[in-house]
């Protein structure tokens, strides 16, 4: 004979348990338990508004009241977590200028071709405006009337698992409306094109304030010396050995805004708006001397450690 479960009684504190148990425990059992809820018997009650309802009292299984535990932490631990990943450590201030850059999740690689680059950078220039486009309908993409933008783009680079991008935010949110755009439309595309679902990139961006002048011209260095870590992983560590083997690696590579500095008359040039910016390099021999003094500077530090 069957013991029947004990009924659950208002004014008892249930089981304490973990997120993770309760997790688990809504796994197990399913959405399709919900039915296992017994109703032991309903009283009629005084009609509300003009409307009947019905006082129902019921008894739960062991395995139900779980449920329903699992669920409301599960429910509460996500309102926390909407709230907490929401509230921004670095607010995002117009005519402000910031260091923006996410990479994939998992440390996953986001660019496996020349295709999802080359997408990635059509994106950058459409993304950046308070229109919308659909890229498959467009031929010439960066000849495209966007009106205003929500950001202006000093630099930017891209690298297999992450990206990085210098801007000055325009208008209020500009920036974050700006890399929603930008996000959700390459995730989509990549998601189509290799057959997978959910987020590609790790949480949401990372913001870092250029507030000072000092810090932002080293940061335009810092994001165009960033692929020599494909061919020199430990660069900042062990130094550069071969210098002109750098700066020719550096010119050849498309996926960058290092080429647009050195004066190169490519159409993907219109991603940038460097008048927005310090002047800091007025010509090529000014970008190229910039880019060696930092070269240089590395070599000689780790020469004398």
């Amino acid at each position: 004979m069957s013991v029947p479960p004990k009924p659950w009684r208002r004014g008892t504190n249930p089981p304490s348990l973990m997120l993770r148990k309760g997790a688990q425990f809504c796994n197990t059992f399913g959405e399709q338990n919900w039915h296992r809820i017994r109703l032991i018997d309903t009283q009629p009650r005084p009609a509300y508004a003009g409307r009947g309802c019905l006082k129902i009292k019921y008894r739960m299984t062991r395995q139900n009241q779980v449920l329903l535990q699992g669920k409301a932490l599960l429910s509460r631990f996500l309102l926390w977590y909407n709230l907490k990943m929401s509230i921004r450590k670095v607010p995002l201030v117009q005519d402000e200028c910031y260091h923006i850059y996410s990479r994939g999740n998992s440390k996953r690689e986001i660019f496996h071709d020349r295709n999802d680059y080359e997408r990635f950078k059509k994106l950058l220039y459409l993304a950046n405006s308070d229109k919308n486009f659909r890229l498959e309908t467009i031929k010439n993409v960066y000849e495209v009337e966007r009106g205003n933008r929500l950001v202006s783009i000093g630099a930017y680079c891209q690298m297999p698992n992450h990206f990085h991008i210098i801007i000055k935010q325009n208008g209020e949110s500009g920036a974050s409306k700006f890399m929603q755009k930008l996000l959700t439309a390459y995730t989509m595309y990549y998601n189509i094109r290799y057959e997978r679902t959910g987020s590609l990139f790790e949480g949401k961006f990372k913001a870092e304030h250029l507030g000072n002048d000092r810090y932002l011209k080293y940061v335009f260095s810092y994001i165009h010396l960033n692929p020599v870590k494909l061919i020199y992983p430990d660069w900042k560590e062990d130094g550069l050995g071969d210098k002109k083997r750098v700066l020719n690696f550096l010119n050849k590579y498309a996926y960058s805004s290092f080429l647009d500095y050195l004066g190169e008359n490519r159409p993907e040039k219109a991603i940038l708006n460097r008048r927005e910016f310090p002047n800091y390099f007025p010509s090529k021999r000014h970008f190229e001397n910039e880019i060696l003094d930092w070269i240089n500077y590395n070599n000689e530090t780790k020469l004398r450690e």
